[in-house]
């Protein structure tokens, strides 16, 4: 059985490489010493929720902006326990967003943007939305930068560098980036706004204001654990252009402080990643063959050799694109087994309903 399976392990891997390979050199960057100045209005949007580590910094990222003309931040804080409202309601230089009460049928960080962007259009009628997670830290050029990268783009989503603290994370982190970039050929998407492969992070998403909501936002997403790619795609489906770009020289996201948190974050959403149980059980079976069942047979199989090697340099690459530690790339086979055992985990929370994040139950 090994060995029929060996011929089909090296074709994926060997796509996996080419498709990195392609990415690596179409996948525009932003980079701060490109930024020209932006004439547009642009708002800021920041929800916090227990965010006591973050909100300083957070606040003083979006602040530091430059060549914006005209530019308002603003947070709200939902409905936090640890004191984040309190160094809220201390800072200046931005507007202060009062959260109402979630309602049925919403997850929490969707409502609470959905409120910044109406507060936003109420107030200040801006051209750009951004939205940035509160673990997000940006270059003083970085939000200048992407519109400038693709200021004919509809959406814009610069992937930021991700950092990590700890063994697993540093070793598991860098199959986000690796796996879009060694799976879909993001230019072709792009150009030809294939909907079923574009590519979005809401750590920091950039949307025109009128098509936000064209498509009605958050609100057409409110109950989707993969909000960031299921808006992506209500707006490539309006015809509207855009999707991801590099953007780990501008941003950077320390998105979970511990091996837990990062447990806890992958088992909330990795169930709804792949269309459902069959494309789940697809994915699974191809992550398993290409990362684990090959470097266990590596010596043995001039197939499963290759393989490995291919797989290897569609790692290298998309470290060496995102700025990811290339040390990490050794362990793949260790971070595709803890991917496998969160997919499994993830799936049996979703069977008994006790998936959670930031204390609420997801729908």
């Amino acid at each position: 059985m090994v060995e029929l399976v060996a011929p089909i392990c090296l074709i994926l891997a060997a796509l996996a490489a080419v498709l990195a390979v392609f990415n690596f050199f179409t996948l525009a960057s932003a980079k701060p010493a490109r930024a020209n100045s932006i004439s547009k209005k642009v708002a800021i949007l920041i929800p916090f929720r227990n965010e006591i580590n973050n909100v300083q910094a957070s606040l003083a990222s979006a602040k530091s902006q430059k060549l914006l003309t005209q530019y308002n931040i603003y947070a709200l804080d939902d409905f936090s326990s640890d004191g984040t409202y309190k160094i809220i309601n201390n800072e200046t230089g931005i507007t202060r967003v009062t959260a109402q009460e979630l309602p049925n049928g919403w997850l929490g960080k969707l409502w609470a943007s959905w409120q910044l962007a109406q507060k936003a259009e109420q107030d200040f009628q801006p051209d750009y939305l951004v939205f940035l997670d509160a673990d997000v830290r940006l270059n003083q050029n970085a939000i200048a930068a992407a519109i400038t990268e693709k200021p004919s783009w509809d959406f814009i989503s610069p992937y930021p560098k991700q950092l990590t603290r700890g063994f697993i994370p540093f070793i598991f982190q860098p199959l986000l980036q690796w796996s879009w970039l060694s799976s879909i050929p993001l230019a072709i998407a792009h150009r030809f706004k294939i909907k079923s492969m574009i590519v979005a992070n809401g750590q920091f998403l950039i949307v025109k204001k009128q098509a936000y909501f064209s498509v009605d936002g958050h609100r057409s997403v409110k109950n989707q654990v993969l909000d960031d790619l299921q808006l992506a795609r209500k707006l490539t489906a309006a015809n509207y252009l855009g999707g991801v770009i590099n953007g780990s020289k501008i941003s950077s996201c320390l998105m979970y402080e511990s091996t837990a948190d990062l447990f806890g974050g992958y088992r909330k959403s990795l169930w709804a990643g792949f269309g459902g149980i069959i494309g789940s059980l697809v994915a699974f079976l191809i992550l398993f063959i290409t990362g684990v069942l090959n470097f266990i047979y590596f010596s043995t199989n001039i197939f499963f050799t290759y393989s490995v090697i291919f797989i290897l340099i569609s790692r290298l690459l998309a470290t060496l694109k995102t700025g990811s530690d290339f040390r990490s790339v050794i362990f793949h086979p260790l971070a595709i087994a803890t991917l496998l055992y969160l997919f499994i985990t993830s799936w049996i929370g979703k069977f008994q309903g006790t998936l959670t994040w930031r204390d609420r139950k997801l729908i």
